[in-house]
């Protein structure tokens, strides 16, 4: 049976990570949204984690664009990679 907008929000799907699925691809692919549905049901079959960022996470990331010229989006991942490890 395939997935519904229902049972996927009852499944904890209200994160950013989908919503960047459902860019890519309903957005940028044109793909129906039974098979948007069906591609993040598929994703969240592997159970990646799910990391909630703070005030501290945005504004290093913010001195990161600013330090090495980075997009933003690479430098929220950098940012990511330093809370985690701990080390720049």
């Amino acid at each position: 049976m395939a997935p519904t907008v229902c049972s996927l929000a009852q499944a904890g799907h209200r994160r950013l990570g989908a919503v960047e699925v459902v860019n890519a691809l309903a957005g940028r692919r044109r793909w129906p949204g039974a098979q948007v549905l069906e591609a993040i049901a598929e994703l969240d079959a592997f159970e990646l984690q799910s990391i909630e960022h703070d005030w501290a996470f945005v504004l290093l990331s913010i001195d990161l664009v600013e330090r090495h010229r980075l997009v933003v989006y690479d430098a929220c991942y950098l940012a990511l990679a330093i809370q985690l490890d701990g080390s720049c």
